[in-house]
């Protein structure tokens, strides 16, 4: 049985018959636990790039069931959509000072990741927020921690942001990666498993392609460093070198 709020996800975009699949973490945590890891804090889908018209046409859907959206774009290139509950927000602040109660419970953001096709390869970039390696009294971590409460305060007020990660004042906070799948993973997808989701249809190969022994859980998961499937490289440089 899925949950409720993957259930809605799947249902609506079964409903404008978009072709998705179950990816990263929500598909390793299905595949190996049945269900989704309670501390995970998002519902990953990927689909291809041709789908990002049906996906907009959702947005208003997404808004009147309480999410506030993120659209993100390298490029000038729509990559990724980001839906966020407004009241997981709340309750993730309530979290984050008080240590108390799993924000997750309830409710996930849900990450759209779309894919496009370069040589043999599936591609999506990937943007995670620099690490800071300034001392406290430094004068640049002061201003990276102020654009940090900036962009917070920003995206909260909006309803929709749009996010270029390649530009300003975005790009001073983020670094951005590349996903890097071999488009044979992707190509075909089969929803002959029990829970009725499409998967990769080479499902396992994927899975010990991108996180190797995947049976076993692995302490203290950091994507950008565990990923196998991730390259601290942008876009463009991937197309132009063999990685």
């Amino acid at each position: 049985m899925i949950e409720k709020q993957l259930g809605f996800v799947i249902k609506i975009l079964e409903k404008v018959e978009c072709a998705y699949w179950i990816d990263s973490g929500t598909l390793l945590s299905i595949v190996r636990e049945g269900k989704l890891f309670e501390r995970d804090n998002d519902i990953d889908i990927g689909m291809w790039d041709s789908e990002v018209d049906k996906i907009q046409a959702l947005i208003d859907e997404f808004i009147k069931k309480g999410y506030r959206i993120e659209k993100y774009f390298y490029k000038d290139k729509l990559f990724s959509i980001k839906c966020i509950p407004i009241k997981k927000e709340r309750k993730r602040r309530i979290k984050k000072f008080t240590g108390r109660g799993n924000c997750y419970k309830e409710a996930r953001e849900i990450d759209i990741c779309f894919y496009s096709r370069g040589g043999d390869f599936a591609l999506n970039p990937q943007k995670h927020f620099l690490k800071n390696d300034f001392s406290f009294v430094s004068l640049k971590y002061y201003w990276f921690g102020i654009k940090k409460i900036f962009l917070y305060l920003y995206k909260s007020l909006n309803k929709i942001t749009v996010i270029n990660v390649d530009k300003n004042p975005w790009k001073s906070v983020m670094n951005t990666g590349t996903w890097k799948v071999p488009e044979k993973f992707f190509k075909a997808t089969s929803k002959e498993n029990e829970f009725g989701l499409n998967f990769p249809e080479k499902l396992y190969e994927y899975l010990s392609y991108r996180y190797g022994n995947w049976k076993k859980p692995k302490e203290d998961w950091y994507y950008p460093r565990d990923d196998r499937c991730f390259y601290d490289i942008p876009p463009e440089e991937m197309l132009e070198r063999e990685v």
